[in-house]
């Protein structure tokens, strides 16, 4: 008897393991995820830059990129308010939910879960007794639950933060090409008449 006991015991452990082992393999997924992002936002960034150097090239067609580049420009600061708009509201329920947080940490809440699940699992308990415990592990899961929607809404704040940065570079970046090509088209067409 004792040695099925072990045999179940070692079997659900094994599942718990394959259940950690894939949550892992998510959040590592999603760690690639947003940082691909980032780094394509990096990109966006030096490519603008590198525009920037091209424009003055390019003399030829100063007057037409001037209007380009003030609707770009209006278009990403339309795209900039946007996102900080998007962020203050983010904040607002970070906010919120800060307020719901449980004092204990993330980690302790989800080791008393898997202790008590294993409780339940390994002890004789009265049907009393189980569903004392079986609140107990639903409250638990309610407070762990906060604590994530915490950690996702912390992500999806640094990603605002992180595209308002990348509009703010882009649009100082395209004001700047805006007022060189401004200033070298006068002297562009003076060469041509002359």
């Amino acid at each position: 008897m004792q040695n099925k006991e072990r045999t179940q015991k070692i079997e659900e452990l094994q599942e718990k393991l394959s259940s950690s082992k894939e949550k892992r393999k998510k959040a590592n997924a999603e760690t690639n995820k947003w940082a691909e992002k980032r780094n394509k936002l990096n990109e966006q960034t030096k490519n603008l830059r590198i525009e920037i150097r091209e424009l003055r090239t390019e003399r030829d067609e100063l007057n037409g990129k001037v209007r380009d580049l003030k609707l770009l420009r209006e278009k990403t600061t339309s795209e900039t308010h946007k996102r900080i708009s998007e962020t203050k509201n983010l904040s607002q329920k970070i906010k919120a939910f800060a307020k719901k947080r449980p004092l204990t940490k993330l980690q302790t809440l989800q080791k008393e879960i898997e202790e008590i699940e294993w409780e339940i699992q390994t002890t004789p308990l009265s049907l009393e007794e189980e569903k004392e415990l079986v609140d107990k592990v639903r409250h638990l899961e309610t407070q762990v639950g906060i604590h994530k929607k915490l950690g996702m809404l912390h992500q999806k704040m640094f990603e605002l933060q992180t595209e308002v940065r990348t509009m703010e570079t882009s649009n100082k970046s395209i004001h700047e090409k805006l007022i060189q090509t401004a200033q070298k088209s006068p002297e562009n067409y003076k060469r041509k008449q002359t």
